[in-house]
């Protein structure tokens, strides 16, 4: 979302299941966010333009929080 005026930027499609957690960070400048839910994965983005970096898998249950440090 543009948080001046509201408009959507780019969709992040990939998750098959409700998404329940999101972090925002930057990695060499990069923005990029990570997201969990009830598909038992972590998906990475590119903030930039939506490109999927990778996905985590290996969850036995929904991801309920994500946290990024620097």
């Amino acid at each position: 979302w543009d948080l001046t005026d509201g408009t959507p930027l780019t969709t992040l499609t990939g998750h098959t299941g409700t998404v329940t957690a999101v972090a925002c960070t930057e990695i060499d400048g990069r923005p990029i966010a990570v997201t969990g839910g009830f598909d038992e994965t972590l998906r990475v983005w590119d903030l930039t333009d939506g490109t999927p970096l990778t996905t985590l898998t290996g969850h036995t249950g929904t991801v309920t929080a994500v946290a990024c440090t620097e």
